[in-house]
């Protein structure tokens, strides 16, 4: 008694202790903010942007387990509103990449490839693009915002990040003019595509770790399946473990399930599918058949297996498979 009483009163201490930590951070984080002029808070926000982006997708996502457990139809306004408000918080990070550029050559090369401007989703070459500073700028606020939803939320940095892009809009002319530069018909349809993959993506990615948080409920801690190197570790145990490819094969059919749902939300807001399947219904060995066989096409390194999650490769490889014509 007395040994679970220590453990209980050492998880409450931790917790306690992590709680306050990541409150501390996120002072820092404002006392940084006060600190430096206008253009640069538009850098340190972007990391605060993006907690936002995981919170409207995290909406999404309660919104429709709510409707599908009442038995009810979803209504297209308020998928319509969170699409909106996503696609808002898209915009202000791009302008705020785009102001990060070190020069007119790598802005103009930015401004051509809105598509990889992300310091969260990109690696390598983006990095050239910028400056050391806005970079280190970016590094430090990225690392003070982790895990600090609540006291993200609740000090208010949303609304702080966006009143200061506004003002921007207005007394800054290089931001006014990154605006424009970003608001042609062309431009809207790119940044419209980017952002609706990044919304899938992320919501796929949602309903992946969902879908494991109910599976490790049940299933024993070696079955631990996030990445595409635990995914290929398992398979070969599938092999010669029934037990093992029958929970392999659960999870997929899960997966899929949840891909079809997001597939379906895509559909009704951006009037097209992310793949199409037509008349096809692939099981699950097809399934597993086509996922493996991407992997193999695409030739990934180990580092980049233990990176990638298996949910983002799975509707990569249904995309390339199945794509709209």
């Amino acid at each position: 008694m007395k040994k679970i009483l220590t453990i209980l009163i050492t998880s409450l201490l931790w917790c306690s202790s992590s709680s306050a930590n990541t409150q501390d951070n996120v002072l820092k984080w404002i006392s940084k903010y006060d600190s430096i002029t206008d253009d640069k808070k538009l850098i340190l926000c972007i990391p605060a942007w993006e907690n936002s982006k995981d919170s409207t997708i995290n909406m999404v996502h309660k919104y429709a387990i709510k409707n599908k457990k009442d038995n009810k139809e979803s209504s297209s306004d308020t998928y319509n509103l969170f699409i909106k408000t996503f696609g808002h918080l898209h915009r202000m990070q791009t302008v705020a990449y785009l102001s990060m550029t070190k020069d007119s050559e790598s802005y103009l090369k930015g401004k051509n490839n809105i598509r990889n401007l992300d310091l969260h989703e990109s690696l390598g070459d983006v990095f050239k693009l910028y400056t050391k500073e806005s970079v280190d700028l970016f590094n430090l606020s990225n690392l003070l915002l982790n895990d600090s939803s609540e006291w993200i939320v609740k000090y208010k940095l949303f609304t702080k990040c966006t009143n200061n892009y506004l003002l921007l809009t207005y007394n800054s002319e290089k931001i006014k003019e990154i605006k424009e530069d970003i608001s042609t018909v062309e431009y809207k349809e790119t940044l419209l595509e980017v952002q609706s993959e990044n919304f899938a993506n992320k919501l796929i990615n949602k309903i992946d770790s969902e879908k494991k948080i109910e599976n490790l409920e049940h299933i024993p801690t070696i079955f631990k399946l996030i990445s595409v190197y635990d995914y290929e570790v398992m398979l070969e145990k599938a092999k010669t473990d029934k037990e093992t490819s029958d929970k392999l094969q659960a999870y997929l059919i899960g997966l899929s399930d949840g891909m079809s749902w997001t597939d379906d939300f895509h559909k009704k807001i951006n009037k097209k599918r992310i793949y199409c399947l037509g008349n096809k219904t692939p099981d699950v060995f097809i399934m597993m058949a086509v996922v493996n066989n991407h992997i193999k096409n695409k030739n990934y390194t180990d580092d980049q297996k233990k990176l990638f999650p298996i949910g983002l490769i799975v509707a990569d490889a249904f995309k390339t498979e199945f794509p709209c014509n």
